[in-house]
C-alpha cells in the first residue's frame, strides 16, 4: 500500500477547492483540535482503499504545493500555498503532531488500520491558543483519568472518589443530561474551574480557598460559559469520537452531539459484546499517552434542568437515591455527609414533628444547621405524603450505606440524627469528649430529675470519700445547673477531696 501524502488525492479531486475553502475558512478556535474532528467537520470521503485521515494528508499535501494533482493536470486550491506544519507559515492554519501512535481508519476493504500519531490543528492567532499540554490535562480532569499532573504541582492526582464520578458522569454532562449528573455540576464542575483558572482562564473570578469547592458561590454566567467551555474541549479532543460534533453557529464553534450516531446507536449499547467495542475503536480519538480512550456515548442528547420539578406525582430528583448517595466505591464523601444530614433533619422536622415548610428554616438555624444545597422547603407544599416518606426512605438507605462504610467505628445510635452525630464528632476532634445527661424527664410534673444512674454514683462517691453532710446540697444544686456532665461530676469531687477549693468559688463559676 502507498505511503505516498497524494495517494488518496482521487477522493478529494473533484471538490478539492470546496473542501480547501471549508477547511481554510475553520472559525478561530482557541483550542488544538483533534483531526478526526477535522475529518468529520469536513465530511471527508472514504473508498474501500483510503480512509477519511488519508484524504486529510492528501489535502494538506494539496495545500502546500498550492495546486492538485500533476504539473500537466492540475486542480487548483483556490487558496495560497502553504505549508501547515510550519508554525511560521504565515497564515492561521497549524498542525502538530503529538502523543502517542493512534489506529485510524483505512479503507472499507482494508483489514489493518493506520498507526500514526495523531495531529492538532490550530485556527487563529498564535497567542490566542491554549497550550496543548494543559489543553489535555483539562481533558483529562473533565473525564476522569488519574494521571500525575503536568501543570499543577499541587494537585497531583484526582482524587479516587472524585475520578471515578467523573468517568460515570462525563457524557451525561457533555449531553446536558443534567439530571444523571448533579454530582459533577455541583462538585466536579468548580474543581476543575479552580484548578485550572488561574494557568486558562485568569478572567473567572474563583471564590475564596474557603468556599471554592461550592457551586453556589461562583458567577452564574461565568459558570455556564464554562460548563460550555468544557463541552467543546472534551469534542475538539475526541474523547466522544462520532458521539460529539462542533457546529458553526454565528462564526464560533459549538459542541453538540451527533444526532446520527445517536439514532444509529441505542440503548443496547449496555449488552455490546467485546465484537462491537472493538468495531467502535475507530471511531473515537485515543490519545494514549494520557489515556484518553473513552467509549462513544450510545442514549439521545436530552437537555433537561438539573433543579427537579416536584409535581406530586414522582419524588423530586434531588431526593433519589443516587443523588443523595455519599459513599462511592467505599469512599465516604464527607461534604455530601453534611448534605445528607441536612435533608434527614429538615424531613424529621417536618414528617415526624410536624412543623410547617415555611418554617423548617429557622428551625435548622436554631440546630445550627443550614440548608441542604439542592431541595427547597417550598418542594414540600407540592410533594404527596407518599412522596415524602418515599424521600425518607431514600434518606435512611444512603444512611445505612454510610454506617455500613464506617466499619464499626463511631457509629451513630438508631435514634441519633445525622447531624447530632456530626456535631459530636467534630466537637470530639476540638477535644471535647462524650457527654452523657445525669438527669432524665419525670413525666408527671414535665420536669428534669436527677437519673437513678447518677443517684447511685453520688451516694457511692459520698460513702466511698467519707464526705460530710453539709457538702451534699451544694454539690446536688451545682450539678443540676452545671453542663451535666461526668466529667464535671468528676472534677467537682476530685477538687473536693484534693481540698484544693471549696463550693463556694465553685458554685459561683458553674451557675
Amino acid at each position: 500500500m502507498s505511503n505516498s501524502p497524494s495517494a488518496a488525492y482521487p477522493l478529494i479531486e473533484d471538490d478539492l477547492a470546496s473542501y480547501c475553502r471549508k477547511f481554510m475558512g475553520f472559525p478561530d478556535c482557541e483550542y488544538w483540535i483533534h483531526e478526526a474532528v477535522i475529518t468529520r467537520y469536513l465530511d471527508l470521503p472514504q473508498n474501500p482503499t483510503f480512509g477519511p485521515s488519508e484524504a486529510l494528508t492528501a489535502l494538506i499535501y494539496c495545500i502546500k504545493k498550492g495546486y492538485g494533482g500533476t504539473q500537466r493536470k492540475r486542480t487548483p486550491t483556490e487558496c495560497d500555498a502553504r505549508d501547515l506544519a510550519d508554525e511560521n507559515n504565515g497564515g492561521r492554519v497549524h498542525y502538530q503532531i503529538f502523543g502517542e501512535k493512534e489506529e485510524f481508519e483505512r479503507g472499507t476493504l482494508s483489514l489493518d488500520k493506520r498507526v500514526q500519531q495523531p495531529r492538532w490543528f490550530r485556527f487563529g492567532k498564535k497567542d490566542d491558543r491554549l497550550e496543548l499540554k494543559l489543553q489535555i490535562e483539562i481533558c483529562n480532569h473533565l473525564i476522569g483519568e488519574r494521571m500525575p499532573s503536568i501543570i499543577c504541582s499541587n494537585d497531583v492526582t484526582i482524587p479516587a472518589f472524585a475520578m471515578k464520578r467523573r468517568q460515570k458522569q462525563f457524557r451525561d454532562f457533555y449531553e446536558k443530561k443534567n439530571h444523571m449528573c448533579t454530582q459533577y455540576l455541583n462538585h466536579d464542575i468548580p474543581a476543575i474551574i479552580c484548578t485550572f483558572a488561574d494557568d486558562a482562564w485568569p478572567h473567572i473570578n474563583v471564590p475564596d480557598e474557603s468556599n471554592r469547592l461550592r457551586r453556589r458561590f461562583f458567577d452564574p454566567s461565568q459558570l455556564a460559559t464554562m460548563e460550555d467551555e468544557f463541552r467543546t474541549i472534551m469534542a475538539v479532543c475526541n474523547v466522544l469520537g462520532k458521539g460529539s460534533k462542533l457546529d458553526v453557529v454565528m462564526d464560533r464553534l459549538v459542541a453538540s452531539s451527533s444526532t446520527r450516531e445517536n439514532r444509529t446507536r441505542t440503548v443496547a449499547i449496555a449488552d455490546r459484546t467485546p465484537q462491537n467495542t472493538h468495531q467502535d475503536e475507530s471511531n473515537r480519538g485515543s490519545l494514549t499517552n494520557y489515556n484518553l480512550t473513552i467509549i462513544t456515548p450510545s442514549s439521545r442528547r436530552s437537555s433537561m434542568s438539573s433543579r427537579s420539578s416536584s409535581n406530586g406525582a414522582s419524588i423530586p430528583d434531588s431526593l433519589r437515591k443516587d443523588i443523595i448517595n455519599c459513599v462511592m466505591d467505599g469512599v465516604i464523601m464527607w461534604d455530601m455527609v453534611e448534605d445528607l444530614a441536612s435533608l434527614e433533619l429538615l424531613f424529621h422536622l417536618h414528617v415526624e414533628e410536624g412543623f410547617a415548610w415555611d418554617v423548617l428554616e429557622r428551625e435548622m438555624q436554631l440546630r445550627r444547621v443550614r440548608m441542604p444545597k439542592e431541595f427547597e422547603p417550598s418542594e414540600l407544599q407540592s410533594m404527596s405524603t407518599r412522596n415524602k416518606h418515599n424521600g425518607m426512605t431514600n434518606i435512611g438507605l444512603v444512611r445505612g450505606d454510610l454506617i455500613e462504610s464506617l466499619g464499626g467505628y463511631f457509629v451513630p445510635s438508631d435514634d441519633e440524627l445525622l447531624y447530632e452525630w456530626l456535631a459530636d464528632g467534630k466537637g470530639y476532634s476540638n477535644g471535647r469528649r462524650v457527654e452523657a445527661d445525669i438527669t432524665t424527664l419525670n413525666r408527671g410534673n414535665n420536669r428534669h430529675t436527677t437519673s437513678p444512674r447518677v443517684q447511685w454514683i453520688l451516694r457511692h462517691i459520698f460513702y466511698h470519700f467519707n464526705l460530710p453532710v453539709h457538702t451534699i446540697p451544694p454539690l446536688w444544686a451545682c450539678l443540676q445547673y452545671s453542663t451535666h456532665t461526668i466529667h464535671t461530676l468528676h472534677v467537682l469531687i476530685h477538687s473536693l477531696t484534693m481540698k484544693t477549693v471549696t463550693l463556694s468559688p465553685l458554685w459561683s463559676q458553674q451557675s
